[in-house]
């Protein structure tokens, strides 16, 4: 009798903590829901799986839809505040809510493109020979687009750099870092997407729990995409262009797993939050006088689908001085970057 009184018992006690484990399980997946954030089957791996951020067999390819919006107008709410802030004390998460600011749809549209990212053999750098990431045109010609490969930008951190730093143009021109026509009253307004180079093929390098360029300006890696381990918190510092100047850097950390929708489909994606400080830089007047001081930086996030690359990037750059005899306040420029195809044959992940 005592034995079957139990056994019963434990059968009911049991049933009992099948069903509250049961409901910890839904209402732990219910609170994972409501934060927006993705279940984490990616999360918490080791630095080789970084590797599934950005496949790079030769001849994958990525194509993507480029618009860049431009304000004269002074610095949006994006961006107010944040000269203030210690970069040592940044907040990603803050950069990336940031980011997500609409920019006011008055202002119209600068630039439209497509383009593509396309590995293609191996390329010199400053760090010896890489993998080449080159740009390459997708535009229709019949479309009323900008060719982004026509305009022969230089490395999209090279370029905000020479936006941002009036001081360092002429030894970027000088070192054919830059093409020797950039005009800054023209073209070169546009910044251009923050992974794309089509001036020359981009040196890529994926090692070590690690993914990024190199440049031409120091032999060390010019720009940091991402960095290992694959989980949450994951954050990184970069000084960029040591050979022009000591005070430009590169603050990063990954923020979480997103789902976003692009013209491609809807991706998981890891994704990666930046601040770019650019340092200051005096602003001069009509009579060459100085007549103050100015502090640039960009800010930005990427999306990384694992297996597939990079799938949506968008950012604000506050890079170009006040003028003040215009009545220009500081041109805020605003670029999204939105996957419309991609082949990667070689990735188990991507197809």
């Amino acid at each position: 009798m005592n034995e079957r009184c139990s056994a019963r018992s434990i059968g009911r006690w049991g049933g009992v903590l099948i069903l509250f484990l049961t409901g910890i399980l839904i209402l732990s997946c219910s609170a994972e829901h409501s934060t927006g954030l993705l279940p984490p089957p990616f999360f918490g791996r080791t630095d080789d799986d970084i590797d599934e951020l950005w496949p790079n067999a030769d001849g994958d390819s990525w194509t993507f839809e480029f618009a860049q919006y431009f304000s004269a107008e002074g610095m949006p709410d994006a961006l107010a505040g944040l000269a203030d802030i210690d970069p040592e004390d940044l907040d990603f998460r803050d950069i990336e809510r940031r980011v997500m600011i609409d920019f006011p749809r008055a202002t119209s549209v600068d630039t439209e493109s497509d383009f593509q990212l396309r590995f293609n053999g191996m390329t010199n750098s400053a760090g010896g020979r890489k993998q080449a990431l080159e740009t390459v045109s997708a535009t229709d010609p019949h479309l009323p687009k900008v060719n982004l490969k026509s305009l022969g930008l230089p490395p999209s951190i090279l370029n905000r750099i020479w936006l941002a730093r009036p001081d360092l143009r002429s030894r970027l021109e000088e070192g054919g870092f830059v093409p020797s026509s950039h005009d800054p009253a023209g073209k070169d307004l546009l910044t251009g997407p923050l992974f794309e180079n089509s001036f020359r093929p981009a040196p890529f390098e994926k090692k070590g729990g690690w993914i990024g360029y190199y440049g031409d300006v120091h032999p060390d890696s010019s720009f940091t995409i991402v960095k290992g381990p694959a989980e949450e918190g994951t954050s990184f510092r970069h000084q960029l262009a040591r050979g022009l100047a000591d005070n430009i850097w590169e603050y990063g950390a990954i923020v979480g797993e997103r789902s976003v929708d692009t013209p491609a489909g809807r991706f998981d994606v890891i994704r990666v939050a930046y601040f770019f400080d650019f340092g200051e830089s005096d602003i001069v007047g009509q009579d060459g006088e100085t007549i103050g001081s100015f502090h640039s930086y960009s800010i930005a996030i990427a999306d990384f689908a694992p297996g597939v690359g990079p799938v949506h990037q968008r950012g604000y750059d506050f890079l170009i001085p006040p003028i003040p005899e215009l009545g220009i306040g500081g041109i805020t420029l605003f670029h999204e970057t939105k996957l419309i195809d991609y082949d990667v044959p070689h990735s188990p992940l991507g197809n």
